[in-house]
Formats: C-alpha cells, structure tokens, sequence
C-alpha cells in the first residue's frame, strides 16, 4: 500500500510540474516551491518504497519445492522452506479432502519420511495433534524445513500420478498449510526429469520453474502437470487459456482447433453474464485415460479444471467443459457460507449444493445455447432430461434439495440404498426460478440477475451466502 500511495503522490506531482521537453525528456517547469515538493514527494518514495520492501522481506512466507525422486516408485519428493516465523509454536496441516469432489480421503496417508529440521539441519520432534496436523516449538527459530515423499500412483480427479512419461497432482494433496498464515503468499520451485516440460494453473514467474501464489487457497485449488503432453493456447478476451492433453498425440489437431473454438465460445458466453472474466488465465487439463478410481468425469478449480474424456470427440465434450467452466464463478467464487472458507480438515456440510451444482448443469446447457453450440430442441431436451430423471426417482417424495445436499458425504462417488441427485434437483428449480422471474418481470429481469448479484454481493465481499440470502435476492428480482 506504501509503495502505492508513493506511485500516485509522484503521478500527481508529474501531472503539475513536468512535461515533456522539446527534446522528448521530461522538463522542470518551474523552480522554487515546486521544486521543494518533487524533492519532498522524491524522498518519500525514497523513504518508503526500501521499508515496504523490508517489511515483504520480513514477512512469515513459505518456499515449497516439488520434485520427483522416484518415477518407478511413483513418489514426489515435497520440501517446504518456513520463514521468518515469530511464534513460540506453529501449526501444520495437511488437507483431507478436495473441494468439489465431497469424500475425505485423508492424503497423509501417502506421505512417507516426513521430518522437520531447523537451519543448521537438526530433527525438530512435531506434536501430531489431530490426524493431519502438526505442532512445532518454534521458540527462538526464525526458519524450519519440512520435508517428505509423497506415494503418487492413483490417475483420479483428487489424487496425484506419476508416471513413466508425465507426472500429476493438485496442490491439495502435496502442500501444508501453516495455522494462521492462510492468507500469506507462497512460491514453488519445480525441479523435472529431462526432456519434460511443465505447465501449472499457479502464476508464472520470469524463472519457468518457478510459480507463485496469492495465498493459500489459489496454491492448493491449482493443478500442475509435468511430462510429454500437448498444449494449444488461444485467447478469450485478451486472456491467454490452454488445452492441455495427455497423452500426447491423443488428440488431433483438428479436434483441438476445433474444441477451443468451441471453448471460446462457451467462455465468452458465461462471461457475459458476470461481465467479464475473473482471472489472467485459465487451463484445460483433459486426459484421454479412465481414471484410476472412483474420482471421475471432471472437477473445477478457481482457474482451470480437470476432464477424462473417453472419446475425443469435441461435440461429446463440450458439455462437460461447459459445466466446469460455469463453476468459475458459481461455487469456486459464489460459494455456500459454510463453505467460506473452506475448512480443509474435515466434511463441508451445506444445504446449498443444489445451487452450486444444479443451477451449474442449467448455465452448462444455457451458455452452450448461447454460443449457438446448440440449439433449441438441443437445449429443451437438456431441460425435459432433468425433470424426468427427478420425476422418475421415487426418492423425491422424500429427500429435499437441501438435504440431498447435506448428505452427499455420505456417498458423493460410491452408491447409497435411497438417494437423489441435487444437480437434477438444483438444474430443474434453476429453470423453473429464470421462468418465473422472467414472468414477473414481463422479461425485464431472470436468473441471470440473481447470479451477478450473488457474484457483487457476497463474493466482491468475501462472503459466502446462505438459503436466507439467496430468497432475499430472489425475491428482489421477481417484483415487476
């Protein structure tokens, strides 16, 4: 905020007292009291811009390196460099669980010969205090290392691979997170076998193996591939985005012309509606494989999401990046309030899925209409789908939306005896809300009111939203 606040005092001062000189630099226009304040907004900056430097230094950040120590044994090896700690004792943790795809899974169960040392190397004996959290005596150290391997043999939406010609993961499953300091930024140094390239939903840096982080939540909701794979980037709106796809040559390029032509459109759609894209790029991870568990199909992140896709064909799979890419805005920034934050230790429970997931399966359909990628019976056949499937379940009589939502810890990826599907029940109330705003509204008003307010409301606030919120909005929109 200093080094801010210099820039704009100095762009003010410029405005008054220089200009351009005939010969093309800038020239003093007059002297006396002007020069005293471009001398005094000078020292400023001077002043200022080395302490805001000097208090970045200082700050509790942690430099994480990524490597892969061994393909055949499918292992990462994870360092993470603590600094500038100035606390008697420090917590890490490990995540449970992937947002977005509701089973706990409890990653440290991969993790082998995990220890913490200080700076001059000696073991630091941490205090298991829950089943993924540690604490650290940190009393008079200003810096620890941790370490561990990372067990990487399962292809799935959240889980990490290693495998003789690419390696995989998501920061969830590889990256602890230390009590208190969530929202601190963070790097991370890749070191790969020869002849592989990288490529990372994380920010780039001049150094290509290095990537960076805002905070916590952006490091571990990126995922980042490693290996032989193909990538064709194009440009949405100025932002550059990449179809990454594994193997390589499993995809043609025909296919691949064709699909991001397709993604694009979908991606201008969507856009339209919150006006605008909300980040600086954005990556396709499509791998042509079955995944290796139960975790497939595909899964969203804030700037990029993960597909399987068994055929490579781009009209089979533009449905399901639509409703991926959808989630950029609802859920990954339109999020249930007992989902903000998440709270990575443990089961997520909402009643709000519905929205999350269903009004996402309505605008998957709407936007890939939109971009006249189908067309109206395409689409009203997307809409009569979703009501049979919810018609036809006896299990509708008995369980809500809201508590379809709930349970769905209880078997998001595996069978249960009685249940129904809150993306079915979230997509028909969709509907059925745009149909009954837009005929209140003799057409001046619909759900896409309600989605950009729930996006300005609460999400430009840092807040989650409950039940409570979403009727009031609601019903702000449906008076004519």
């Amino acid at each position: 905020m200093q080094i801010r606040t210099c820039r704009t005092m100095r762009e003010r001062f410029s405005n008054r007292i220089l200009k351009p000189s005939s010969m093309g630099h800038a020239a003093l226009l007059r002297k006396g009291p002007g020069s005293f304040i471009l001398t005094l907004a000078t020292g400023l900056i001077l002043f200022l811009a080395p302490a805001a430097n000097a208090q970045r230094r200082d700050a509790f950040h942690i430099d994480y390196t990524v490597s892969i120590s061994s393909v055949e044994g499918h292992l990462f090896h994870v360092t993470a460099d603590v600094k500038n700690i100035k606390e008697p004792h420090l917590e890490l943790s490990l995540p449970t669980w992937t947002p977005g795809w509701y089973t706990v899974e409890n990653y440290f169960k991969n993790v082998l010969r995990f220890k913490i040392t200080d700076a001059t190397g000696k073991w630091l004996q941490p205090e298991m205090i829950h089943k993924q959290t540690w604490r650290v005596e940190t009393k008079g150290l200003d810096s620890i290392k941790l370490e561990f391997d990372y067990r990487a043999n399962v292809l799935a939406l959240n889980q990490a691979k290693i495998s003789s010609d690419y390696a995989f993961f998501t920061g969830i499953e590889l990256f602890v997170m230390a009590v208190g300091h969530r929202a601190n930024p963070s790097s991370v140094r890749f070191q790969l076998p020869n002849g592989w390239k990288i490529i990372s939903a994380l920010t780039e840096t001049r150094d290509p193996m290095v990537f960076t982080a805002a905070d916590y939540d952006t490091l571990v909701d990126a995922p980042t591939e490693m290996g032989k794979f193909d990538v064709n980037q194009f440009q949405v709106e100025g932002k550059p985005h990449y179809l990454v796809t594994t193997p390589a040559a499993a995809f043609t390029k025909d296919n691949a012309d064709k699909f991001t032509a397709m993604l694009a459109r979908v991606a201008a759609a969507q856009s339209s509606i919150f006006g605008g894209l909300p980040y600086d790029k954005y990556v396709y991870f499509y791998f042509f494989s079955r995944p290796e568990s139960n975790a497939g199909g595909a899964l969203e992140h804030l700037n990029s999401h993960v597909a399987f896709a068994f055929s490579p064909n781009p009209d089979f799979m533009i449905g399901t990046a639509s409703h991926e890419f959808f989630h950029t805005w609802n859920v990954k920034r339109i999020r249930p309030a007992e989902m903000w934050p998440y709270d990575y230790s443990r089961e997520n429970e909402t009643p709000l899925l519905w929205v999350s997931e269903g009004f996402t399966n309505y605008y998957g359909n709407v936007a890939l209409y939109r971009a006249g990628l189908r067309n109206r019976q395409q689409f009203l056949q997307s809409v009569e789908g979703a009501i049979r499937g919810v018609e036809s379940n006896e299990a509708r009589s008995y369980i809500s939306p809201a508590n379809s939502s709930v349970s769905t810890w209880v078997g998001y990826d595996t069978p249960v005896a009685f249940g129904i599907s809150y993306y079915t029940q979230g997509q028909n109330l969709g509907a059925l809300l745009d149909l009954s705003i837009l005929q209140d509204t003799g057409g001046a008003s619909g759900l896409d009111d309600v989605m950009r307010a729930l996006y300005m409301d609460f999400y430009k606030k840092d807040k989650g939203f409950t039940t409570e919120n979403l009727l009031a909005i609601i019903n702000r929109f449906s008076t004519a």
